[in-house]
């Protein structure tokens, strides 16, 4: 049976509006968390964020103030941006063999005296029985097949290794700026989902060592690093607004609250909202 596109539009335009009368209500929730944040000092926000590995979500913790605004330090004369993300095709079981392919597309960006762009692409169809498999040093029979997200976990590695050998080319006088897609951290390597020799294989074999050589290259250039999700849905920040305010023992938060929201006050305040909303409001753009 088609899909109704008369009842969807319908259903669709209905919703629209219950967004758009419930957005001025979000704003003004947002004032008045961020006025009740500007309320707390220093020391408070870093006492009670110091700590937070027993409360039922993740909190960022406070060094200097807790809704501190820094501006920006000039911009660089010369410098270099290398950029790297990858892409791949899943194993297909309907295939006669079993493959996939990792595709890491990268720009090298060079500003200053000599601008200059290069772009690449580089495929890499894997096929072999080390690539399809990670094995179990431990055991003749443990192994896990490389595909879902496991895959997106090699690719994330191989991602940052393709960004170190990147680095390595840039012209070596001039500073670099290292960006990968996505997050730097494994979040689903966090849980039980994967068994602890595929964890090892991952981070130890993997993730680690590009690590280090990405810091041996600081020690002789200079590079910066970093990620960029361009839309995220972390929560850390606003959590640790959440934290700062909580007048309640953790027996209450555990009983009260999870990661996006809690039936207490004034922790209540923070509900829903994402670390992106506070920045938007306290950031400028740029």
């Amino acid at each position: 049976m088609g899909l109704d596109m008369g009842r969807t539009v319908l259903q669709l335009d209905k919703f629209t509006q219950s967004v758009s009368g419930a957005s001025q209500d979000r704003e003004e929730r947002l004032t008045a968390l961020i006025k009740s944040a500007s309320g707390i000092d220093p020391d408070t926000a870093a006492e009670k964020t110091s700590d937070t590995k027993q409360r039922p979500y993740l909190a960022a913790e406070v060094k200097e103030s807790l809704l501190g605004v820094y501006p920006p330090p000039s911009p660089l004369t010369d410098w270099v941006v290398a950029a790297v993300d990858g892409s791949h095709i899943d194993v297909d079981r309907h295939l006669p063999v079993a493959c996939y392919l990792l595709n890491f597309g990268g720009c090298v960006l060079t500003y200053g005296a000599e601008p200059d762009a290069t772009l690449f692409s580089e495929p890499h169809l894997a096929t072999t029985q080390k690539e399809l498999y990670i094995t179990d040093p431990a055991s003749n029979t443990g192994e896990e097949m490389v595909s879902g997200g496991l895959l997106g976990l090699v690719r994330t590695v191989k991602e940052l290794e393709t960004l170190a050998d990147t680095i390595d080319l840039c012209p070596p006088h001039l500073p670099v700026l290292g960006l990968v897609d996505g997050s730097l951290v494994m979040w689903p390597l966090s849980g039980q989902a994967y068994r602890p020799y595929i964890t090892d294989a991952i981070v130890s074999d993997g993730l680690l060592p590009v690590m280090n050589r990405l810091k041996e290259l600081s020690e002789t250039r200079t590079v910066a690093l970093a990620a960029y999700v361009s839309y995220p849905r972390s929560t850390e920040t606003i959590n640790a607004v959440r934290c700062s305010l909580c007048p309640h023992n953790l027996t209450i938060c555990t009983q009260s609250c999870n990661n996006r929201r809690s039936n207490q006050g004034p922790c209540n305040g923070a509900n829903e909202f994402l670390d992106r909303d506070l920045f938007q409001r306290l950031l400028k753009p740029g």
